[in-house]
């Protein structure tokens, strides 16, 4: 399952990116660094992180752990690291990206049926680490 997800969010992520979309997905895309350049293993490593991630959060949601426990900053802290490896991340970035796990059917898509709650936890998540940690 989760290997299948990252496949899908990578290649979701491409596209995005690359489109006009909604005000989320623009400020996004103007925040990718173009300087960047992933080997192939690098971006393995990326999806392996992100694989990581979203398995543990899952975990969380089993574990009856709220979106601001320490428990789930602490993973969260790793998310915003990974989106730091392509992007300038700033408050608002991250509270775009925060905005795309809920509105966009496509990134709710991966998740389902097996973890259908996840997008709105990881959002809930990365909406309480954007306003303590970023600007």
């Amino acid at each position: 399952f989760y290997t299948e997800l990252i496949d899908k969010q990578t290649g979701y992520a491409r596209s995005i990116f690359n489109s006009q979309g909604s005000i989320a997905e623009e400020q996004i895309g103007a925040s990718i660094n173009q300087n960047i350049k992933f080997s192939d293993a690098g971006l393995q490593q990326v999806q392996q992180e992100g694989f990581a991630i979203y398995r543990e959060l899952a975990d969380c949601i089993n574990s009856d752990l709220t979106p601001r426990s320490p428990e789930v900053q602490a993973i969260i802290i790793r998310h915003a690291k990974l989106i730091q490896k392509t992007h300038n991340l700033t408050r608002e970035v991250y509270l775009a990206y925060a905005q795309l796990y809920c509105e966009r059917e496509e990134f709710r898509k991966m998740f389902d049926p097996n973890y259908p709650t996840l997008p709105n936890f990881i959002a809930e998540a990365m909406r309480v680490y954007a306003y303590k940690h970023l600007l």
